[in-house]
């Protein structure tokens, strides 16, 4: 798979990449990088992505296969944290799985995203922080915006549905880039 202009495509709407991961927390080298950009959404912020999960086709259930790049946009607090592991540990699940993540899905609770966090689980949206063109590249890699929440909202999409809690969302707006947020539930 040609990833030629990727960097270049995350650039373009979060900055130039500050800095990157090869390797896991342990030294070990990693089939895909992680970057840091200096622009989440708005001052106060930043972004991470993968690079190169997208070499890797994934499955969605319907056998579909879909070539994914994870993206997390967190406080700037979080810019020196275990981000970039969060992101390696999740793109080599669904590597291991050949599982897509798709629009609603959900992964956890599985113990706090960072250290005092409430905030257990993740949710996947398509970056709405973004414009609209910045989610997926070439036509075909999908970028999908990893957003933490709290196990009391991983239940409430659970039980009412990712469109029910997209609904809360717009209603409370809270700060999905905070990881020290209060639930919205």
């Amino acid at each position: 798979m040609d990833l030629s202009g990727l960097p270049e495509h995350f650039e373009k709407y979060l900055g130039e990449i500050e800095c990157g991961w090869t390797t896991d927390p342990d030294g070990r080298p990693m089939p895909f990088s992680v970057a840091r950009y200096p622009e989440g959404s708005g001052s106060g912020s930043c972004a991470f992505s993968t690079i190169g999960l997208s070499k890797h086709e994934l499955h969605w259930p319907n056998g579909r296969t879909v070539r994914q790049e994870l993206l997390m946009l967190v406080t700037d607090e979080h810019r020196d944290g275990s981000i970039p592991a969060v992101l390696q540990q999740v793109g080599t699940m669904l590597m291991a799985e050949h599982h897509a993540v798709r629009l609603g899905d959900l992964f956890g609770p599985n113990g706090p995203v960072v250290a005092g966090s409430a905030l257990e689980a993740f949710w996947v949206h398509q970056p709405v922080y973004q414009p609209d063109d910045f989610a997926v590249f070439k036509d075909t890699i999908v970028i999908a915006w990893l957003i933490p929440i709290s196990p009391a909202e991983a239940d409430f999409v659970r039980r009412r549905g990712s469109d029910a809690f997209q609904e809360l969302l717009i209603e409370q707006d809270p700060n999905l880039m905070d990881l020290f947020r209060d639930s919205v539930v």
